[in-house]
């Protein structure tokens, strides 16, 4: 099985947290659709959520060679025929991240698949990659407030806690 941490950030919160994810990896980011192969790479997550909600973000200490698919007629979403995307993403040296829009309450996620997907294994070292993954859900853990299985990252706490006190407690710092 994979491993994940539910998450609410805001999009001062995503930057701070991949300010922290570069200080201990370079790393890549990759958008989930984009029309080149070009734009899917990206340096930043974008500000705007719509067609943004999922990155995956590439560990570059890791070998990994990216390959490229494009969405066919038959997509459940036919604006997105012809966009590209990387197809194998299931064996590689990647964490998932998925968007909250805290506004609407909607949390996102930081995930790994570790070799759920991946029916003939991985070729990256899983237990030294565990130990960065678990560094980012420390960092998470230790800036985060827990409120029903999802950590609130600083300015999502305070956008909800200004919108909805109530609705946030009881809440508590989480010690690591």
């Amino acid at each position: 099985m994979g491993r994940q941490i539910a998450l609410a950030a805001t999009l001062k919160d995503e930057k701070a947290l991949l300010t922290f994810i570069r200080t201990n990896a370079e790393v890549s980011l990759i958008e989930s659709f984009a029309p080149s192969i070009d734009e899917l790479w990206v340096a930043e997550f974008s500000t705007e959520l719509t067609g943004h909600q999922t990155y995956k973000i590439w560990n570059k200490a890791y070998e990994w060679n990216p390959t490229y698919a494009q969405v066919g007629a038959k997509a459940h979403d036919p604006k997105s025929i012809g966009n590209y995307y990387v197809s194998n993403t299931h064996v590689a040296p990647l964490i998932e991240f998925s968007r909250s829009d805290v506004s609407q309450e909607k949390y996102g996620r930081i995930y790994w698949a570790k070799d759920f997907s991946a029916p003939d294994g991985v070729v990256y070292d899983m237990n030294k990659f565990s130990l960065w993954y678990d560094s980012i859900v420390k960092w998470i853990k230790k800036f985060g407030r827990r409120h029903d299985q999802v950590y609130f990252l600083p300015d999502a706490y305070l956008f909800l806690s200004k919108r909805s006190p109530n609705n946030l407690e009881p809440t508590t710092q989480t010690k690591v």
